[in-house]
């Protein structure tokens, strides 16, 4: 046999019996009754499946060429969005294939994006050397919302008439920071919106200064208190877990303070490229879920992960799952029931039958 051929056929047979799957929810469609399904085969290939948890049947709701990270339902219920490689793609469900939308400006490393209504979303993309803040509309016209030549703006959120961000200046000093939503008006091209932004458009406020302590994914509930996930200023390929710590921010008497509510660890395993762990999506389905006052978050414990639950009434943790070999993360609610993905194995599968697939994801134990 030829050399390179047998080296190619090891490195082949060696990613396909290596490979972790993992199968977690992304979504729930209340109208159709369907949960819908990230299933990762491999570190580079994710599909999307919609399943009805009652007949425990699934079936795919894209083709396998797309790759549907940052799936979000579209707020009229009429279908989903979804980031196929960088560009932001929309799926009718009575259109047969998704659309895509044709950005008129520059911008990319977009992740995730915000729906406001049928017609309009945010988020914070790269333009030129920083990070910044656009709302993009069906069409694909970008309208900067916040916008600098010296710092990155990240982790948009929001709140009525408040827009709600993460300021990260060139000496990476971190700042939870406030402005005013204001969209330009409808001008022909990106550049006059820029320039209507840049002077209509007030300083922003600072909140919160994190100095030089890192803060990622910034979620607001309303105008006066909010959540968000901090760790180490470095991380090294060597180090075998990553440290997190998840803030709690509320604003009482014009005043904004932090609370760390807990901290959590993850195998770098499950984030670090190239290895056969890793998850496409890396921290995003990992992120902690709230459910009234209960918070469902991932720990590691021995090497894998582990799924806990902080009550903030209590301002105690338990846990809720932990297997030998076995992973467990992405909570989600389904009418009166709980469930959660992870590392396919006991409790959670995908099988093949006559019309799609079988699933089974973990149910979790829930008090209301």
């Amino acid at each position: 046999m030829n050399i390179r051929l047998a080296y190619l056929f090891i490195l082949f047979y060696f990613f396909t019996t290596q490979t972790v799957e993992f199968l977690y929810p992304v979504g729930v469609d209340s109208h159709r009754s369907l949960v819908y399904l990230l299933y990762q085969k491999n570190p580079t290939h994710i599909e999307l499946w919609g399943w009805d948890y009652k007949t425990k049947r699934a079936n795919q709701m894209l083709f396998s060429r797309f790759t549907p990270a940052g799936f979000r339902m579209l707020p009229g219920g009429d279908g989903f969005s979804f980031i196929d490689n960088g560009l932001l793609k929309i799926q009718q469900f009575l259109k047969r294939s998704p659309r895509t939308v044709e950005f008129d400006a520059p911008i990319y490393n977009v992740e995730v994006v915000h729906w406001v209504d049928a017609k309009l979303c945010y988020t914070s993309g790269k333009y030129v050397d920083h990070f910044g803040i656009f709302a993009i509309d069906y069409d694909g016209a970008i309208s900067p919302l916040c916008l600098s030549d010296s710092s990155d703006c990240m982790y948009p959120q929001k709140v009525d008439a408040d827009l709600f961000y993460i300021e990260r200046d060139s000496q990476w000093q971190y700042r939870v920071m406030r402005t005013d939503y204001i969209l330009p008006p409808s001008y022909e091209t990106f550049q006059e919106r820029r320039a209507w932004n840049e002077s209509h458009v007030l300083p922003s406020e600072r909140i919160l200064d994190f100095g030089n302590n890192p803060i990622i994914f910034l979620s607001m509930v309303s105008s006066n208190e909010g959540f968000m996930i901090g760790h180490s200023p470095t991380i090294s390929n060597r180090d075998s877990l990553v440290q997190f710590e998840y803030y709690h921010i509320t604003k009482q008497d014009d005043t904004w303070n932090s609370e760390t509510l807990f901290s959590f660890e993850i195998p770098s395993k499950f984030l670090v490229l190239g290895h056969r762990s890793r998850l496409y999506e890396a921290l995003l389905p990992l992120l902690p879920q709230h459910d009234a006052d209960r918070i469902t978050y991932v720990d590691s414990v021995n090497g894998d992960l582990g799924l806990f639950v902080y009550d903030r009434k209590t301002k105690t943790r338990e846990i809720l799952f932990h297997e030998e070999n076995h992973s467990r993360f992405a909570s989600i609610r389904v009418e009166a029931r709980v469930f959660c993905g992870g590392k396919i194995g006991a409790g959670i599968g995908m099988e093949a039958c006559d019309v799609g697939g079988e699933v089974e994801l973990q149910e979790i134990p829930h008090t209301p």
